[in-house]
Formats: structure tokens, sequence, C-alpha cells
């Protein structure tokens, strides 16, 4: 399902510095579209991604255009 305000996205899983093997950081970058209230879109976002894959992301950067 997609997100109308969202234009791109880009997912970047990593390594936490030092950190054991299970201990990865999920990295969820998004460009919006002109208009999109920036806090409501992170809401909508963080929230859809727990529902769907029960994970959220450790990050949640927002270009703006």
């Amino acid at each position: 399902a997609s997100i109308d305000e969202v234009v791109e996205w880009q997912v970047v899983v990593r390594k936490k510095n030092g950190e054991a093997p299970r201990s990865d950081e999920i990295v969820l970058s998004v460009a919006l579209r002109d208009g999109v209230d920036v806090a409501e879109i992170k809401g909508l976002i963080t929230a859809r991604l727990i529902t769907e894959t029960g994970i959220s992301p450790i990050l949640l950067e927002v270009i703006l255009p």
C-alpha cells in the first residue's frame, strides 16, 4: 500500500556500531510532495510500518523539496 504524499523513499539497514550481530538499525528516508505536514506524515508512516511489519525505523528522515 502506498502513501500518496511520498514521492520517493529509501530504506537502509545498517549494523549498529560495535553492537552484537542482531543489533541492526533501519533508516527510512522519504521525499514528500510540496505542502505535506511533516509531523503528520512521519506519524502516519511510522504507524503503518509498525502495523504492517511489526518494526519501527530507528530514524525517519524527511527530504523536503
